[in-house]
């Protein structure tokens, strides 16, 4: 077999194997500050309703739940389901729905969502136009979606040149092709800080659509 659907399956078989040794189970102390960091600036409130797509295991999807509160809606979704039986494993709240699937099949409604937080995934959501899109499709007018790594755009493809076959090629593009791939969506470019220790792209949905 090959083709996208055999990447696919590499991939989701790589992260099985991650889940089944522990990895990416638990943040790193000196990666403390940044996530508090990152937390602070994607200003979830009580209520909030977020998409997390790549969970992992549910180390991020745990504090989400807790900044959304019992009012609130996470809806984490992983298409390894070795890493979504680690995320249950953790007994999160009600307000967390675990789903095992890719961003691209996931079955929600249009205009979900208040916030899509790409944390330490993006280069894996393979196509990644597509995945751009079906973000875009979720998110409600005016919300945010956020894309974050614990390191910047170099040094993370630099580490996933020297890692496993099934993930060496997964890049965190550009620049200039992620404003394109934005663009293409329908969201608004905000911001982007890349430096050697962090990497974090703010875009938007606009508030109103075109021709409404």
């Amino acid at each position: 077999m090959n083709g996208p659907h055999a990447a696919e399956d590499d991939t989701r078989k790589f992260f099985d194997r991650c889940a089944d040794h522990g990895e990416m189970a638990a943040f790193l102390p000196e990666h403390e500050p940044k996530v508090a960091r990152f937390m602070a600036a994607w200003n979830i409130r009580p209520g909030t309703r977020v998409l997390e797509p790549g969970c992992g295991s549910g180390r991020l999807t745990e504090r989400l739940a807790a900044a959304v509160g019992p009012a609130g809606l996470v809806v984490a979704c992983d298409p390894a389901p070795g890493m979504i039986r680690a995320a249950r494993a953790r007994n999160l709240p009600p307000q967390v729905r675990l789903v095992e699937s890719t961003v691209i099949a996931l079955e929600e409604p249009a205009e979900s969502f208040d916030i899509v937080v790409c944390f330490c995934v993006f280069p894996h959501l393979a196509p990644h136009p597509q995945s751009v899109a079906a973000m875009a499709r979720l998110l409600r007018p005016g919300g945010d979606l956020w894309i974050n790594h614990l390191e910047g755009r170099e040094q993370l493809n630099a580490f996933h040149r020297q890692a496993a076959p099934e993930v060496a090629g997964h890049m965190l593009p550009s620049e200039q092709a992620m404003r394109l791939m934005l663009a293409a969506a329908g969201l608004s470019w905000l911001s982007l800080t890349d430096t050697p220790d962090e990497y974090a792209l703010h875009a938007r949905k606009p508030a109103t659509h075109p021709g409404r």
